[in-house]
């Protein structure tokens, strides 16, 4: 698996970036614009975007789809060739003094959400530590086994994103390792909430809150961008104590909000963001 996503993407990164944004302008678009994902991406950036013209959100739904290609492309890379090669990719790091000024007696709480490629984030950090990381299990079970092993390099552990995974993430939350949660997405039932997402109702996960208040640090928020053609970064964004408030969730959705307006369509608006919520039933009926 790993030499076929290698060879799938021995053209690099900048050179395969390129051809997915000119096969999208050349005839690309006009089958993604019949595919879900370019559907939930429209329906999502509708009720975001409330005040943006229909020709607006048209062509903000093909900048954020092309993006979300790209993305897939930045995870194949990473998956081909594993994260210590993908990490000499990262060209600048934000605020990194936030993640490297906790010592061994303080645990490490990243959360973060779906910005490009989160396996190439997750890469770069796997890298600098041992890590407990969250993830969601793929259907497919040799698939989902290839990125486990992906996901364990330098001896760390991914963990389902169930009631048993948040046991043992607070279990490596006492022996002060590092914890990475990428927690924009909906949640199980009775592992969230209801709360906010740009204005629009939405059910959130409480994980990140709850595991905040078992250490006397706070928590990181970290994302995955490339502002320019060349340059791929990863930004540490500094919390305050309100993320280990009861309402921590509404808080921790806010800083998403306000990054994600620097530039929503890097943004994975492909998600059903909205759902389990009665109000948002028919949102994604197409």
């Amino acid at each position: 698996m790993k030499t076929l996503l290698y060879v799938l993407t021995i053209s690099g990164l900048n050179f395969g970036t390129k051809l997915i944004e000119v096969a999208y302008d050349l005839g690309l678009k006009l089958l993604i614009t019949r595919t879900n994902l370019y559907k939930i991406t429209r329906a999502n950036l509708s009720v975001v975007f409330a005040n943006k013209s229909k020709d607006e959100i048209e062509k903000l739904t093909n900048e954020s789809c092309k993006e979300t290609l790209i993305s897939f492309f930045e995870t194949a890379y990473s998956w081909g060739r594993g994260p210590k090669k993908t990490s000499f990719n990262v060209n600048k790091v934000v605020n990194r003094y936030l993640y490297t000024q906790e010592n061994v007696h303080n645990p490490r709480l990243c959360f973060s959400f779906h910005n490009r490629s989160i396996d190439f984030l997750l890469s770069w950090l796997l890298v600098q530590n041992e890590c407990t990381t969250m993830y969601k299990p793929i259907k497919l079970k040799s698939f989902d086994e290839f990125v486990r092993n992906h996901r364990s390099y330098n001896n760390s552990l991914p963990v389902e994103a169930s009631l048993k995974g948040v046991r043992q993430m607070l279990i490596d939350i006492k022996s002060n390792k590092t914890i990475n949660v990428a927690s924009d997405q909906v949640p199980q039932r009775k592992l969230g909430t209801e709360s906010c997402f740009f204005g629009k109702k939405c059910y959130s996960t409480t994980i990140v809150s709850a595991l905040a208040k078992k250490i006397n640090n706070l928590p990181i928020m970290v994302h995955f961008s490339k502002p320019n053609k060349s340059i791929y970064s990863i930004i540490f964004t500094p919390s305050s104590s309100q993320i280990k408030s009861d309402e921590g969730h509404k808080y921790m959705n806010q800083l998403f909000e306000a990054e994600i307006y620097k530039n929503p369509k890097e943004y994975s608006w492909e998600y059903k963001k909205f759902r389990r919520i009665e109000e948002n039933k028919d949102l994604y009926n197409f």
